[in-house]
C-alpha cells in the first residue's frame, strides 16, 4: 500500500469480518476466512504476517519454498541465523529490514533487494516489500519475490559486459560505435587514449567535434556510406597527439535492427609497422636483385664469421653455389695470416666509423694472380654491439693496369698540353695585341667621326646658317627700297627659298650634332630629340630629370644622343608601342641615362646574338660606350617590356675639356648709365659673333628713325663689357657664340643690371632655347630667320 494516502496501514474490514489476530474472530464468518486462507495458499510470491514485536505469525507455502525452509522454521524464527547482503556485498544490518522499518516508521517499504546465504554458501536473492497494518498481531505484512534467477542473469551480463570491455580495452587496436545522429556510444580504450580524452568526455561526443571539421571533412563520404548499408575500409595518414605520423587501416561496420541501420561500428588499426616492414621487405627484395646483378662480390655474415648471404658472382668465384656457401664460417677459407687481418679490421669498425676498404691479393680459380678492393660495413643495435657485418669486393686488376696506362697517357697529353699552352698564350697575346690596335683604333675612328660631326654642324650652324639669313636681311633691305611690284614679289619668292634652305640646315645640323648640347646642356638636347621623335615618328617620349646634370663635354653629349636616339628608333620599330620614357640622372662618376618601355621586350640573350639591326645597334651601343669606360646594361623580359641603362663618364675620350664657351669669371663692376642725348631713342646693342649676320642686322634697324645702335658685340663677353660701357636700353642677344654664349652672357647682365631688356636672336627653333633665354632673364625670343617687321615690333615692345 501507498503511504502517501494515509499512514500505510491496511484498511480496516468490517467489524463482522475481522483477520487473523483480532480478539472478535468468533465474530468472523467462517466462509472468509476460508477464502482469505486459500488465496494465502494460491500466491505465487512469498506473504508474511508480522506481529508489532517483528515474529512472524503467519506464512504462505510460497515463502516456503523461497527460503527453503520448513513452516516451524520460519515461524520459530531459525531464518534470522542466516546471513543477509547487500547486492554490493556489504552485510545487511537487521534493523534496516523492510518489516522492521515498516513497523517503526508506520510506512510501506517497496521492493528491498536483499541476498540470503544458505549454509551452503549460496545465494538466495529477494525482493521485500512490506506495509503496516493496523493490529497488535498483525502488524505489518510483507511481499517476498524471488528474484535470484534475476539477479544471476544481471551479473552473468554485467561479467559478460566487463569481459567485453576487458578485452575491447586490450586489443591492438581502436573500437567505437557510432549511433545514427553521430554520437559515440561506445570507445574503447585505445579509443579514448589516441584522442586524448576522458570516458566521461566520450560518452555522447558529436564525430565532428571529437575529429574537427578537416579531418571529418576526409571521413564524410565513408560515413554516408555506412549509414546508407554500405560496410567501408579505407586507409589513412594520420597524426598523433605528440606529432608523430601513422598510418591507420578503418573499417566502418553498419549496425542493422530489422533491415535499418542504427548505428555503426568503428575498427582503426595502427598498420604502421605493417607498412614498415613491408617497405623494408620490398627493400631487401630490391637489394637482392641488385646485388644478383651487380658484378661485383656481395655477403653477409654474423659477427662469429657465419655467411647469411652470398650473391651468385661471389660464389661463382669460389666454385661453389649461394646455398652451399650460406651458413659456412668465411673465416674457414681464409689462411691463418689473412684471418687474423681481417679480424682486426673489423674490430676498428665503430658506430661512428662503421666503413673500412683495403685491397687484397688473391688467386683465381685458374691459378691466375688478382687484386680484389674489399669495403666491409658493420651493423650496430642500440647499445651499440655488431649485429652484423656486409662486404662487398671488387676485382680491380684490370681497372689497375687501366689506371697505369692512363697516368702514362695522362704524362703524354699534359706535356704535349703544355707545349700547345706555350703556343695558344704567344697566340693569345698577338691576339690582344691586336685587339687593343682595334680597339685604339676604333676609338680614333669614333672620335674622327664625332668630330667631323661636330665641324660639318658648327660650320651649317655657325656659318652656312648666319649666311642664309645674312642673305634674307639683305633681300628684305633691297625689297625694301623696291617700289616695282614684280620685283618685289620675285624677291618675297627668294626669301621663301632661303627660309627652306635655313630649315634643312637647322635639321640636318640637330641630327649630326645639336648645338643646343653646347648652348643650353644635355638635358635640353634630350628634351629637343623628344619632340623630335613625337614630330617624325609619332612616339611620345616622356624626358625625366629630377636634378641638374653637371657639366658634360660635347664629345660625350654627342655619343649619349645617338645612343638615346638609337634606343628610341628600337622603340619605335620592334616595342609595339607608343610611349617611352627617358630618366637623366646625375652619379658621383657621370651620369645614368635610363631608356624604358612597356612594349613587347625581349631576351637580352638572344638579342645580342640576332643578325639583324636591333642586336648590330645594341651591340655598337655597347662597344661605344666600353671605349670611353662607360657600360650597359639590360633588363627585358618577353611581353614586359624592357629598361636600358646607360652610365658614362662626365667627358669622353678626350679628357675632361669642356668647349662650350663657359669658363670665364666676369669681375662684376657697378655700372651707370650716361645721360641719353635723346631719351625717346632706344639705344641697341646688337651682339652676334658672325660679322656679315650682325652688320645685317645693324643696317636693318638704322634705318628706324626711333632706334640708335649704341654699339656692337663679337661674342658674350664682348657684350658684357660693352654693356656697362655703353649702358643699353635694348640688346638683341645671339644665343650661339664663343668665348661665352648669349644664354650665360644673358645671366651676368641680368645679375649686374637687371634693368637692361634683352632679346635673344638665334638660329635654334624656338623651342629649343626660348625656355632657358627666357628663365635667364631674357624678355623675348626670336629666331633670325623672323620677319623683320617682328624683330622690330618686339624691340619696340620691350624697349
Amino acid at each position: 500500500m501507498d503511504n502517501n494516502n494515509d499512514t500505510g496501514a491496511a484498511p480496516q474490514a468490517p467489524a463482522s469480518e475481522t483477520i487473523i489476530g483480532s480478539s472478535a474472530g468468533n465474530r468472523r464468518p467462517e466462509n472468509c476466512e476460508e477464502t482469505w486462507r486459500t488465496l494465502f495458499k494460491l500466491l505465487p510470491v512469498g506473504v508474511s504476517i508480522l506481529d508489532e514485536h517483528g515474529r512472524m505469525k503467519a506464512i504462505n507455502p510460497a515463502l516456503e519454498q523461497i527460503l527453503d525452509m520448513r513452516h516451524a522454521d520460519i515461524l520459530s524464527g531459525s531464518y534470522k541465523q542466516r546471513r543477509y547482503v547487500r547486492p554490493d556485498g556489504e552485510p545487511f544490518n537487521p534493523t534496516d529490514f523492510p518489516t522492521t522499518r515498516a513497523i517503526q516508521e508506520k510506512s510501506t517499504i517497496r521492493r528491498e533487494v536483499i541476498g540470503i546465504v544458505t549454509e551452503d554458501e549460496a545465494t538466495i536473492w529477494v525482493e521485500v516489500s512490506a506495509a503496516p497494518l493496523p493490529f497488535a498481531d498483525a502488524a505489518c505484512v510483507a511481499v517476498t519475490v524471488d528474484i535470484t534467477e534475476r539477479m544471476q542473469s544481471q551479473e552473468e551480463a554485467e561479467a559478460s559486459l566487463r569481459f567485453t570491455e576487458a578485452v575491447a580495452d586490450n586489443v591492438p587496436c581502436m573500437l567505437g560505435y557510432w549511433t545514427g545522429d553521430l554520437r559515440c556510444a561506445f570507445a574503447n580504450r585505445a579509443y579514448i587514449t589516441w584522442f586524448g580524452r576522458t570516458p566521461e568526455q566520450m560518452q555522447g561526443i558529436l564525430m565532428t567535434e571529437l575529429l574537427g571539421p578537416e579531418l571529418f571533412a576526409m571521413n564524410e563520404p565513408y560515413i554516408r556510406a555506412v549509414l546508407q548499408g554500405k560496410d567501408q575500409q579505407f586507409e589513412r595518414m594520420l597524426t598523433k597527439t605528440n606529432g608523430d605520423k601513422c598510418c591507420v587501416w578503418v573499417q566502418y561496420v553498419a549496425d542493422r535492427v530489422d533491415g535499418v541501420v542504427i548505428g555503426f561500428f568503428v575498427i582503426t588499426t595502427d598498420i604502421t609497422n605493417l607498412k614498415r616492414q613491408q617497405a623494408l621487405e620490398a627493400s631487401e627484395r630490391q637489394y637482392r636483385r641488385l646485388a644478383e646483378d651487380m658484378p661485383l662480390f656481395i655477403a653477409t655474415f654474423r659477427p662469429d664469421g657465419t655467411l647469411t648471404y652470398v650473391n651468385q658472382e661471389l660464389a661463382a668465384s669460389v666454385g661453389m653455389s649461394p646455398a652451399e656457401l650460406t651458413g659456412i664460417n668465411f673465416f674457414a677459407f681464409l689462411t691463418p695470416e689473412d684471418r687474423e687481418r681481417v679480424k682486426a679490421r673489423l674490430k676498428t669498425l665503430t658506430p661512428d666509423s662503421p666503413l673500412e676498404t683495403h685491397e687484397q691479393d688473391q688467386i683465381r680459380l685458374d691459378g691466375t694472380p688478382a687484386l680484389h678492393r674489399w669495403t666491409n660495413r658493420a651493423f650496430f643495435n642500440r647499445e651499440g654491439e655488431v649485429t652484423g657485418y656486409q662486404s662487398v669486393g671488387q676485382d680491380i686488376t684490370d681497372l689497375k693496369l687501366a689506371e697505369e696506362a692512363l697516368r702514362e697517357l695522362n704524362r703524354h697529353l699534359e706535356q704535349r698540353v703544355a707545349e700547345r699552352t706555350s703556343e695558344l698564350d704567344r697566340t693569345c697575346e698577338e691576339l690582344r695585341h691586336r685587339n687593343q690596335q682595334f680597339r685604339l683604333l676604333a676609338a680614333d675612328l669614333v672620335q674622327t667621326e664625332d668630330r667631323e660631326r661636330r665641324r660639318i654642324a658648327r660650320l651649317l650652324h655657325d656659318h652656312n646658317q648666319q649666311l642664309l639669313v645674312a642673305a634674307k636681311l639683305m633681300i628684305a633691305r633691297i625689297q625694301y627700297k623696291m617700289h616695282d611690284s614684280e620685283l618685289q614679289e620675285e624677291a618675297a619668292q627668294v626669301q621663301e627659298i632661303l627660309d627652306q634652305c635655313i630649315e634643312a640646315s637647322r635639321e640636318l645640323t640637330m641630327e649630326l650634332a645639336p648645338p643646343i648640347f653646347r648652348d643650353a646642356g644635355f638635358a635640353a638636347g634630350i628634351q629637343w630629340l623628344a619632340r623630335w621623335m613625337m614630330d617624325k615618328h609619332e612616339l611620345a617620349v616622356t624626358v625625366r630629370c629630377e636634378a641638374p646634370l653637371p657639366p658634360i663635354s660635347e664629345e660625350t653629349s654627342l655619343m649619349l644622343f645617338q645612343t638615346v636616339r638609337e634606343l628610341l628608333f628600337n622603340i619605335v620599330k620592334h616595342a609595339g608601342v607608343r610611349e617611352a620614357t627617358v630618366t637623366l640622372e646625375s652619379m658621383p662618376d657621370g651620369v645614368k641615362i635610363t631608356v624604358a618601355d612597356q612594349g613587347k621586350g625581349f631576351e637580352v640573350e638572344r638579342a645580342l646574338d640576332m643578325p639583324h639591326s636591333f642586336g648590330f645597334g645594341l651591340i655598337n651601343i655597347q662597344e661605344r660606350l666600353t671605349l670611353m669606360d662607360g657600360r650597359l646594361t639590360f633588363d627585358s623580359r618577353p611581353g614586359q617590356g624592357s629598361r636600358i641603362e646607360l652610365h658614362a663618364p662626365l667627358y669622353g675620350l678626350s679628357g675632361p675639356h669642356i668647349d662650350n664657351g663657359q669658363a670665364h669669371q666676369i669681375e662684376a663692376v657697378a655700372a651707370h648709365r650716361p645721360n641719353a642725348e635723346d631719351d625717346a631713342l632706344i639705344r641697341l646693342l646688337v651682339v652676334d659673333d658672325h660679322a656679315i649676320l650682325r652688320q645685317g642686322i645693324v643696317e636693318m634697324l638704322r634705318r628706324e628713325p626711333d632706334l640708335d645702335i649704341a654699339g656692337e658685340a663679337v661674342d658674350g663677353l664682348d657684350a658684357v663689357n660693352k654693356c656697362r660701357d655703353l649702358n643699353p636700353d635694348v640688346i638683341l642677344m645671339d644665343v650661339s657664340m664663343p668665348r661665352m654664349n648669349g644664354l650665360e652672357a644673358t645671366r651676368h647682365i641680368m645679375a649686374e643690371m637687371p634693368e637692361v631688356r634683352i632679346i635673344a636672336l638665334s638660329m635654334h627653333a624656338r623651342f629649343e632655347m626660348a625656355e632657358q633665354m627666357l628663365a635667364a632673364g631674357a624678355k623675348a625670343y626670336l629666331v633670325k630667320d623672323c620677319p623683320v617687321e617682328d624683330i622690330l615690333a618686339e624691340i619696340r615692345k620691350v624697349g
